[in-house]
């Protein structure tokens, strides 16, 4: 793949700042959703990206019908305000083998209100998940983000 000046550009920025930090005896704590100081009427959210892996280990894949029936009936009862789903493919490591795995994923984006009934809801999917589709994890990236509908 071909890359472009700006993306060269934005990765060797990024490097530049990476190289610049140095590790602190505290570790990082993101900040409150009431301490996150929003601009122009937006409040602090929480956006949680949840990312489903499609293969099923000893083989198989979870099926369009699976995945489909999974979302109306394990993730939208828990965010029915809205959410977002996107495919695409990763890849990982597995933690057993050692080996690197390619596959499709399935990266649901929620966004939602700070807090412990949020939390449970994103563990429960997650888990639900490991369970029914006999996965090794289901990866989450989490942070508060300021948001205005």
């Amino acid at each position: 793949m071909k890359r472009g000046r700006f993306g060269l550009a934005a990765g060797l920025a990024a490097a530049a700042v990476l190289a610049g930090c140095s590790q602190t005896s505290q570790p990082s704590v993101p900040p409150s959703a009431s301490a996150l100081a929003c601009p122009n009427g937006s409040a602090g959210m929480d956006s949680i990206q949840l990312f489903f892996g499609a293969a099923i280990p000893g083989g198989g894949h979870v099926s369009k019908q699976q995945w489909t029936h999974f979302l109306d009936h394990t993730i939208t009862p828990l965010f029915p305000t809205g959410l977002t789903v996107y495919d695409t493919s990763s890849q990982w490591q597995d933690r057993t083998t050692g080996e690197v795995v390619r596959e499709k994923t399935r990266v649901v984006l929620v966004v939602a209100p700070v807090g412990a009934q949020t939390d449970s809801a994103v563990q429960t999917i997650r888990d639900a998940y490991k369970s029914a589709f006999h996965q090794q994890s289901v990866m989450l990236s989490d942070h508060i983000d300021c948001v205005d509908f």
